[in-house]
């Protein structure tokens, strides 16, 4: 917990401020219901035990987006804490208080196939963070939920939407939305409903970011819902998608 806190009195020098504290209303508190333990020593993936913590934690909140974060990473388990005849160290990481949560549909309880598919693939996708665009792609998928408005997190979904599948610069509107649908839809009906809510949705990007409308919830939750398809598919497939190709796939309808 973190409680907002005033002191009055100039502290002397490298001191800390005397007394008297006051308390002021707000501050932050997190409970923490879920440990994850990476022993000293172990390299399960090319990132260090920090960043293997974050992957960890970005991958579930790309399966059940329901608000989950990392608070504070300690250097002693936390069952083991209270007994430890050695001071642990804490470093703060995913204090920001503002956290969108886009999909609203998933169960905040972990379930078994989100487990099963962490299992599964947190480890050989992990592989594709080597690639710089699906890198920024992905960390801007995860980090749109702490923008500081919905506007913004519009735009860093869409960001990362491009960054992963690179359609090129020509009436990237459409484009983007043809390699969208060919990308996670066959040929048929469903593709070309996709690819006209795709379009709709990033021409509502443009009024996002050139007219500076704010969009609703929907639009935004709308293009949560497909980025998160584009990041499990790939992650799946542990590959990234073509934009080059899919417009050809598009074309020639396969």
């Amino acid at each position: 917990m973190a409680p907002y806190i005033l002191a009055f009195k100039p502290p002397p020098p490298r001191g800390p401020h005397p007394g008297p504290y006051k308390a002021a209303s707000g501050g932050i508190g997190f409970d923490i219901t879920l440990e994850i333990f990476v022993p000293k020593g172990d390299r399960p993936t090319n990132f260090t035990r920090i960043n293997t913590i974050w992957w960890v934690a970005a991958l579930m909140r790309l399966l059940q987006p329901t608000g989950l974060r990392v608070p504070v990473i300690s250097s002693i388990s936390f069952t083991k804490i209270l007994k430890s005849p050695v001071e642990p160290n804490f470093w703060s990481m995913e204090m920001n208080p503002r956290q969108w949560v886009l999909g609203t549909m998933s169960d905040s309880v972990l379930s078994s196939a989100s487990l099963h598919w962490m299992k599964k693939f947190w480890q050989p996708a992990s592989t594709l963070m080597d690639i710089p665009s699906f890198n920024a792609a992905f960390q801007a998928f995860d980090q749109a939920c702490w923008s500081q408005t919905v506007g913004s997190a519009l735009l860093m979904l869409w960001s990362s939407i491009e960054a992963l599948i690179r359609p090129g610069a020509r009436d990237i509107g459409c484009t983007l939305s043809k390699c969208v649908a060919t990308y996670l839809e066959e040929p048929g009906a469903r593709r070309d409903r996709l690819f006209a809510a795709t379009r709709r949705l990033y021409e509502r990007r443009g009024v996002t970011a050139h007219a500076a409308e704010l969009p609703d919830g929907i639009t935004a939750k709308d293009t949560f819902a497909i980025a998160r398809r584009c990041f499990l598919r790939a992650l799946q497939d542990e590959t990234l998608p073509e934009g080059k190709l899919l417009l050809e796939r598009w074309t020639k309808r396969t």
